[in-house]
């Protein structure tokens, strides 16, 4: 940087700008960070959640899937058939409040001709957009490794069965999504005694 450039970042309030003795405009370098889990499909808005209704308190409520017993119908036998039940549950969140705040310093306009009120407005959407994202992750973090431990047989806070396999329950919480193929490689070499969907077993469980 020039000397004149050292003696303008010095000027208190202004160490946010890099300057040069002909001022050229401004552009936003691209953010590292640009894509977002926040702005995919995997995310969305839950059309029970009304919060024009609640406070800082709310409440989701939902039918839970039917296990359904199937019955077979006899023009013979009278005896009455199987029900088939069904439960509902209902979960209750906090909010959670997000703030952004950034200064402003009436000279720097002057000193580097950005107005950096319009810089705060365009990184407000950057910071909201960031936090979203951040919050998603944990979340999914958290899944990712609780499911790890009720699958995984062995080591710290582990209380499955070794992972899915083709045989197991898919239902059985013991298992997770887990899948635990041991010291063999997802794809192994043909032999003899191992063709075509065997080779891969180890793929296919986990999928």
């Amino acid at each position: 940087m020039s000397g004149s450039a050292t003696i303008f970042n010095n000027i208190n309030g202004a160490n946010t700008y890099a300057l040069q003795a002909a001022l050229s405009a401004y552009s936003d370098e691209a953010y590292t960070t640009a894509k977002k889990l926040s702005g995919t499909g995997i995310v969305g808005r839950n059309p029970n959640i009304n919060t024009d209704t609640e406070t800082f308190i709310g409440q989701v409520r939902w039918f839970k899937p039917l296990n359904p017993t199937i019955n077979v119908a006899s023009l013979t036998v009278s005896t009455a058939g199987t029900g088939t039940t069904y439960a509902s549950d209902f979960s209750t969140y906090v909010k959670s409040v997000r703030t952004h705040g950034a200064t402003q310093v009436n000279l720097q306009q002057v000193i580097s001709q950005v107005d950096g009120l319009a810089k705060i407005s365009r990184d407000f959407g950057e910071t909201r957009a960031q936090d979203e994202h951040n919050a998603i992750l944990a979340v999914m973090k958290g899944v990712a490794i609780a499911e790890v431990l009720n699958g995984a047989a062995a080591g710290s806070g582990a209380t499955g069965l070794g992972g899915q396999t083709y045989t197991n329950d898919p239902t059985d919480k013991k298992f997770g999504f887990y899948v635990d193929i041991g010291a063999a490689t997802p794809v192994i070499a043909a032999t003899s005694a191992i063709q075509g969907a065997a080779r891969a077993e180890g793929f296919l469980n986990a999928m």
